[in-house]
């Protein structure tokens, strides 16, 4: 029978938390240090987009985001969502001819990607979305539902926000 392995996560944020856990489940003894107390550091302040939609630089690229997004609806439904995750998708739109023609070609690229793409006008996007948004009733409006945010402990007090 074989020892498991034994690992030291420095660092117990977001990043070293994940890593640690993924070790454990996959039979190591973890240990963690942190200076401070674990998600103080950078993790309890930061906001963070959880997409696919703008990393398309390179296929590989996007395959590992793609990759990421699964992991953070996995980690929310073994752990919960809580006040951490949350899946609402993402809203773009441009105010100029040439940014417009450019989201539209990212935008054909990633479906045919099989990324999932929304595609709204303004109106529709008021009337489904957000009846605020001052956006002209013609303009596009692309829709990335499998998109989300996470944030740290302190992201809704820095939002105005009570947790």
């Amino acid at each position: 029978m074989r020892r498991p392995e034994r690992v030291a996560v420095i660092g117990v944020g977001v990043i070293g938390a994940s890593v640690g856990w993924n070790l454990s489940r996959h039979g190591a003894e973890v240990v963690f240090i942190d200076a401070g107390q674990p998600g103080e550091g950078v993790t309890n302040w930061s906001f963070s987009w959880v997409n696919a939609s703008n990393k398309t630089s390179r296929k590989s690229y996007f395959d590992l985001n793609v990759a990421g997004m699964a992991a953070h609806r996995e980690l929310a439904g073994t752990i919960g969502p809580h006040s951490w995750w949350y899946p609402s998708g993402h809203l773009r739109w441009a105010d100029d001819p040439t940014a417009e023609a450019k989201f539209l070609k990212t935008a054909e690229l990633l479906t045919g990607w099989d990324y999932r793409v929304e595609m709204y006008t303004g109106a529709e996007v008021r009337s489904r979305f957000e009846p605020a948004l001052t956006i002209p009733d013609d303009v596009p409006v692309l829709f990335y539902p499998d998109e989300a945010w996470v944030h740290g402990l302190r992201g809704p007090a820095l939002l105005g926000q009570r947790r």
